[in-house]
């Protein structure tokens, strides 16, 4: 449950952080026309992400082969993502005004086609991220914590958006975007050993015994008695990491008054 939590919470705030920086922009432009070609395309984004979760579990759930190739993949979407949010999380507002700035400059028709494109690629990038992550790990866990995680995962998502959309001059991004780096760092170590772990079981390593790296990594699985104890630690540090750079700058603000 903890798995599909953060990876719909980071996912998530991402995703309502464009909604909330497109509509602030839109409205300042006096523009409020186009609000509906957003919701459009938010709409299109999300019934699109959702048809590719429910395809992509059902893959998984085929062979031992699909399962380890779509964790797999989903190891490579957080790699990049993982890199694209070092190097331009904390610019992401800016980004996302200077590209919407461009495309409202056109003539409306134009507009509301590259606007509705833009939405479109923006939430169907993360909602692709998402999709392809939980359906890695959906199945080694049962409904009731897939439903219940990433519902509390939206919620937090939600949450945090809405603060920041009131707030945005107080709450540190990021340190937000740091925490996630880490987070998804961890993450990609954890579905790269499950990725090998079932194609061993598929047999599909090359020049290596696939029965020995099968009983291998088979405790660090998902559900494995080490992996378990992985899934927790994977989200305590971030945590720990976000206290203490919060800690250092209460105390650096109370030297420098």
């Amino acid at each position: 449950m903890i798995d599909f939590f953060m990876v719909l919470f980071r996912e998530g705030v991402e995703s309502f952080l464009i909604v909330a920086i497109a509509i602030a922009f839109i409205k300042q432009l006096k523009q409020e026309q186009l609000l509906p070609t957003v919701y459009g395309a938010i709409a299109s984004a999300l019934l699109f992400s959702i048809g590719l979760g429910v395809v992509l579990a059902y893959i998984g759930a085929l062979s031992p082969l699909w399962e380890g190739a779509l964790a797999f993949l989903a190891a490579i979407l957080i790699f990049s993502c993982t890199i694209q949010m070092i190097r331009l999380g904390p610019k992401m507002g800016m980004m996302i005004r200077q590209q919407l700035s461009d495309i409202t400059t056109r003539n409306e028709s134009l507009s509301r086609v590259g606007l509705f494109a833009f939405i479109f690629f923006m939430i169907s990038r993360e909602g692709i991220e998402s999709t392809t992550l939980v359906a890695s790990i959906a199945q080694q866990n049962d409904t009731e914590a897939l439903l219940v995680g990433c519902a509390l995962g939206i919620v937090a998502a939600t949450i945090l958006s809405i603060l920041w959309v009131r707030y945005g001059k107080q709450i540190n991004l990021t340190l937000f975007f740091n925490a996630s780096a880490i987070f998804m760092s961890l993450f990609f170590v954890q579905l790269l050993v499950y990725s090998i772990h079932e194609f061993s079981e598929a047999n599909v390593l090359p020049l290596v015994d696939n029965v020995r790296i099968h009983l291998l990594t088979e405790p660090y699985g998902p559900e494995g008695e080490i992996g378990t104890w992985i899934s927790y630690i994977i989200v305590v540090i971030p945590m720990l990491y976000v206290v203490v750079q919060m800690l250092k700058n209460s105390v650096n603000r109370s030297l420098s008054a």
